[in-house]
């Protein structure tokens, strides 16, 4: 979870990760949900997280069956905007 999905994702362009994505090599942004608030987003994950893992891939693949990286599509989306 993130408060600043342009700055997430200028690191990340930039090649500066964080712990968990350098320990795990997740360099790739495949889900992405906006939330009213912060309270309501930190809800949200904790939410997915109690989800069975096998339950969690079908979150993305409903959106994005073929597990694209979003990165690029959401850059032109945000470009200016801190979420």
């Amino acid at each position: 979870m993130t408060r600043g999905i342009s700055n997430w994702m200028q690191q990340r362009e930039a090649g500066r990760v964080a712990v968990f994505s350098a320990k795990y090599r997740v360099n790739q942004l495949a889900w992405c949900e906006v939330a009213e608030s912060f309270e309501a987003a930190r809800e949200r994950e904790a939410q997915v997280k109690r989800w069975r893992p096998s339950k969690r891939p079908r979150l993305i693949e409903n959106g994005i069956p073929y597990w694209i990286d979003l990165f690029d599509q959401a850059e032109r989306k945000l470009s200016g905007v801190e979420m």
